[in-house]
């Protein structure tokens, strides 16, 4: 899993992988941490996603703030640089599990 902090960062991602689940967290957010190995193990099986990780009280303000989070944990899909899912809700295991 790729940490990203600024707004160039991700964009280089999305242009240049077809598929990505990009991982809103924070240091301080307990279901951020419940939810991490999750997707660490999604991220070892599924091969064909680039995953990303986002830690907005680390991440440049202005990133966070383009992408309008306002509570964590989120999980953006994207295929071909386009948004195509945004998730905000469990369960979690169902969700990342789609994405095979």
């Amino acid at each position: 899993m790729k940490d990203v902090k600024s707004n160039a960062e991700l964009n280089e991602v999305l242009e240049n992988n077809a598929r990505v689940l990009v991982y809103w967290s924070a240091s301080w957010c307990g279901p951020c941490k419940r939810l991490k190995p999750q997707i660490e193990q999604a991220d070892e099986k599924l091969t064909n996603v680039t995953f990303v990780r986002i830690m907005t009280d680390e991440a440049d303000p202005e990133l966070v703030s383009d992408y309008n989070i306002q509570a964590v944990p989120q999980l953006f899909e994207y295929a071909d640089g386009e948004q195509v899912a945004e998730i905000e809700q469990g369960p979690w295991q169902k969700i990342v599990s789609q994405l095979a």
